[in-house]
């Protein structure tokens, strides 16, 4: 496997500019709190919905995107003209659920620092037109469900933009792609849903919640059959290496979902990432900040398996959304990076691979499916 954080001098190099950034941009002095006079008032930078276009009494992720140059702690109050918050509405990322009745509404969120306070805004469409939102579905008859995303066809522009800052020659050229409607995780799937499965938990670092790791990619093929013998609505797989840069980049053309970041300032907002910034392990899934659709962990964690062959770049892939199935490599594609990597690992366009029949302590995978009945949504009826 190409470990691709097996680089000291580089890392070295980058824990340096990250402490120097650090310094500069977030630390606050001493005398700094929210009641000083000059207490700046906290900047939003963006309100997203999931899917700002869902069915009747379908569920969708908010994030508000908050930052305070002060360095103070922010609290967020959502609201909304209809719907509900059946999680609560007090936290950076929430979930709404649309009401029954079509039209378009607004869901307002209040950031404060303890003194001043900012709001912002989203609509969302709730309409027969709109999408599916987030789902769930049982792991068969184990009791346990997965949250799936639904994600509509388009097309993207897939690999590393021109001149993008740590970008390797694996991530190019630069291509268009047409992504079919799919359903995805919106986390990775976690040592509790293995076991349950399985009635096995064969990850390094133990912890319910967490993502499951130390599973080959053979072994990911094993449990996905295993749902599909229960299954009768979804046929259940891995993403291909396309389908989960599209879902990763989230509509975005930047290095990562939030921005270019060329500092690496933002990682840990967003990513379980930096063994050498002491980040000791992964951590519970839906820990740090969704991508703009409502998906966590994309970037970070864990490295997730792909469906698609080890191919070096590029040249001759596929353009229409499926896995690059032929070739005779024994080795399969995985994307995201890991806690254990150093951030330019962790971008958008990153690749990897490793021996399919190998287990690695920083791989899981994150669950991709279609509707068994019908190819598209819904397969019978509506949520």
């Amino acid at each position: 496997m190409n470990w691709k954080y097996t680089i000291p001098f580089k890392t070295v190099g980058l824990l340096g500019i990250l402490c120097s950034l650090l310094c500069l941009i977030l630390a606050c002095s001493e005398d700094d709190s929210p009641t000083q006079s000059d207490n700046q008032t906290p900047v939003i930078i963006g309100v997203a919905a999931g899917q700002p276009e869902l069915y009747p009494a379908a569920v969708t992720t908010l994030v508000c995107y908050a930052v305070d140059a002060d360095n103070d702690d922010l609290t967020y109050a959502w609201s909304a003209d209809a719907g509900a918050f059946p999680d609560g509405s007090t936290e950076s990322s929430v979930r709404w659920e649309a009401p029954v009745q079509e039209g378009e509404y607004t869901i307002n969120v209040l950031v404060s620092d303890g003194t001043n306070s900012v709001d912002g805004s989203v609509a969302v469409q709730v309409t027969t037109d709109g999408s599916g939102g987030e789902l769930e579905f049982a792991l068969g008859t184990t009791g346990l469900t997965v949250t799936m995303i639904w994600i509509e066809a388009d097309s993207f522009e897939m690999g590393a933009m021109d001149d993008e800052q740590d970008a390797e020659n694996g991530e190019y050229p630069r291509h268009p792609v047409n992504i079919k409607d799919f359903l995805i995780g919106k986390y990775e799937v976690t040592q509790a849903q293995w076991q349950t499965v399985t009635d096995t938990c064969p990850s390094h670092i133990q912890g319910t919640d967490n993502p499951v790791e130390n599973v080959s990619w053979e072994d990911v093929m094993a449990f996905i059959d295993t749902l599909n013998n229960f299954e009768d609505v979804l046929v259940w797989r891995l993403p291909s290496e396309s389908e989960w840069e599209y879902v990763c980049r989230a509509g975005t053309t930047t290095r990562f979902p939030w921005g270019n970041d060329s500092g690496y300032v933002e990682m840990d907002r967003w990513t379980v990432s930096g063994f050498y910034n002491g980040v000791g392990s992964h951590a519970q899934v839906g820990s740090r900040l969704p991508n703009p659709w409502g998906v966590h962990d994309m970037l970070g964690n864990v490295w997730e398996w792909c469906e698609d062959k080890y191919h070096g770049n590029y040249d001759g892939a596929p353009v229409d959304g499926s896995a690059w199935s032929s070739g005779r490599s024994q080795s399969r594609m995985m994307r995201g990076g890991s806690w254990y990597d150093i951030p330019q690992n962790c971008r958008s366009a990153t690749r990897n691979s490793g021996r399919m029949e190998l287990r690695y302590q920083t791989v899981g995978f994150r669950l991709a499916a279609n509707y068994r009945v019908v190819d598209g949504y819904p397969p019978i009826e509506r949520p």
